[in-house]
């Protein structure tokens, strides 16, 4: 198999060598070369033609954000992967540059950090490297079920019986919608929740894989263009109508309280599925709470958290929609769901925002 080049962009010489020191740990994965900013990196694409660049957001001469704008006027096929410090300012551009088309986001720690934070950036970085591989495996499109206006029974991507869930639940009102999402994550949210009425009869609550100090500017930019609020979770808060709550980077998200006035839990528990937060923490606290009137969306995303909290939902009687291969970034988390019977609607990323739309609207009837 050939392997996978990497050229690692960054204009701090202890930074290259760290991330170089991470790259070449990692099997099938080739180390072609450094370059000190955008500019240099540019030159270096056009030489080196690497599949993948670690790319830096803060430089001088040309940043990050430029760089990735001047690889997409080149019409480059290079794919980037962004590797960040947590500052506003590099938050900022850091989700402009997911926003235009960078693969992934990956936190740095400070440049004075120990051995510990120094792994778990490597660690990030193989993981980012794996879902990006992931990603351009060849993909075969299974025909789409056809979304109804109304729930019946488990569609193709979830048959009846199939794995010994309960009758899909006939009752006609959903009082939460949550979801779980991962790689691809902002660029796809950008794309369904602005599109969102302001008076969405139901609260939102969103797990999205990502560091510590990026969910913030993500609510933030989100809540600069949508209809509806969205904001990042707090301990205590309370999950409203016409609301979006994402889980902060670093904190498990689950739900306490009662349905009609559910609170948003945080804790820095071990990491599920790798990851926290954790999909199936959100799923299977909002399965307690809401049995049936629990409606849940799975999309793009590598690994397969959601998988169990999805599973949860559903045998409590719940309803659950997953992305479709074609409109996923990576087509992980809800191959899982599908995969393993539990969806019953698959839908594309354009038909995501309408059907969560109709069947939140059935609170109000």
């Amino acid at each position: 198999m050939k392997k996978l080049s990497v050229l690692v962009v960054d204009d701090s010489a202890i930074y290259r060598k760290i991330v170089g020191r991470g790259i070449e740990a990692l099997p099938g994965v080739e180390l072609v070369g450094y370059a000190e900013d955008g500019l240099d990196a540019i030159q270096k694409v056009q030489q080196l033609r690497p599949d993948l660049l670690l790319l830096d957001i803060e430089m001088p001469r040309m940043d990050g954000l430029q760089t990735i704008r001047e690889l997409k006027r080149k019409r480059s096929k290079t794919g980037v992967i962004v590797v960040s410090s947590v500052d506003v300012r590099a938050c900022s551009k850091t989700l402009s540059a997911i926003q235009q088309g960078a693969f992934e986001l990956v936190a740095k720690p400070g440049v004075c950090a120990d051995g510990s934070a120094r792994d778990i950036l490597a660690r990030d970085i193989g993981k980012a490297i794996e879902a990006f591989r992931f990603s351009k495996k060849p993909r075969v499109q299974a025909p789409l079920p056809t979304p109804s206006s109304k729930p019946k029974g488990p569609t193709r991507a979830a048959p009846v019986g199939a794995t010994g869930l309960p009758n899909m639940n006939v009752q006609e009102s959903y009082e939460i919608l949550v979801i779980g999402i991962s790689t691809g994550g902002p660029a796809a949210l950008s794309k369904v929740i602005p599109k969102l009425a302001a008076k969405f009869p139901i609260p939102i609550v969103i797990v999205q894989h990502m560091p510590a100090g990026f969910t913030k500017h993500l609510a933030e930019t989100l809540n600069g263009t949508s209809n509806v609020t969205v904001v990042e979770g707090e301990q205590g808060m309370t999950a409203k109508a016409g609301q979006v709550v994402i889980a902060p980077g670093g904190y498990h998200l689950s739900l306490s309280g009662s349905r009609v006035s559910p609170q948003i839990k945080l804790d820095e528990g071990p990491m599920v599925n790798g990851a926290r937060p954790a999909v199936d923490r959100l799923f299977e606290s909002t399965a307690k709470m809401f049995g049936p009137r629990a409606l849940c969306a799975v999309m793009t995303g590598m690994g397969t958290d959601g998988m169990e909290g999805a599973r949860a939902i559903r045998n409590a009687g719940g309803y659950c929609i997953t992305q479709d291969q074609a409109s996923c970034i990576v087509y992980g988390m809800p191959k899982a769901v599908a995969d393993a019977g539990l969806a019953n609607e698959v839908v594309t990323l354009l038909e995501m925002e309408k059907r969560m739309q109709m069947l939140a609207m059935r609170k109000s009837r």
